[in-house]
């Protein structure tokens, strides 16, 4: 479960069962990733959480730099926990192009392959691509991959190209979907 305060911080709720309490009541665990003024970045949204097939826990997010506006320096930041949320690596950049808008970020786990297929938007306008093959520790060059949505443009006029938010699914077939 992901609770949003005031569109500055995620949280990750993780509900379990404690030896002290009686084994069929659950407790809550909060663990707060990422809080306004962390780092120096003015806020955190568009917040996204997925569990890799090994377990990891990747939670991910804008992070604005400058200002709380769509349009602001934005970069898109990440942290892991390898142990079921008890703890998290510090947050790290994945995403970033200078003083641009990197947006609307979403994460899909493929369960087939293991891979963790990540894309993200540039000024809402572009779209890019990138892969981790090692649990989210690391994640590949982007690629724009923009020309892919050229198709709808003839059914839908948009004015802006926007992922997500939040996190792909992989259909029983194995396609994996992702919200536009």
């Amino acid at each position: 479960m992901i609770v949003q305060h005031q569109s500055t911080f995620l949280c990750v709720a993780l509900l379990s069962t404690c030896t002290a309490l009686h084994a069929d009541e659950p407790w809550l665990d909060k663990t707060d990733l990422f809080h306004a003024g962390q780092s120096g970045y003015d806020t955190f949204r568009v917040h996204g959480i997925v569990v890799s097939g090994k377990g990891t826990i990747l939670a991910y997010c804008e992070a604005r730099r400058g200002s709380r506006s769509d349009w602001a320096d934005i970069e898109i930041m990440l942290c892991r926990s390898t142990n079921g949320g008890v703890t998290w690596s510090p947050p790290q950049r994945i995403a970033d192009s200078g003083k641009d808008t990197v947006n609307n970020a979403v994460a899909t786990v493929d369960r087939d392959t293991g891979q963790i297929h990540f894309l993200y938007c540039l000024n809402y306008g572009q779209c890019f691509y990138m892969v981790s093959d090692d649990d989210g520790i690391t994640f590949s060059e982007p690629r724009e991959i923009t020309s892919s949505f050229e198709s709808f443009c003839k059914d839908y006029v948009w004015h802006v190209l926007a992922t997500g938010p939040g996190h792909g699914i992989q259909l029983r077939n194995g396609r994996l979907l992702v919200p536009v």
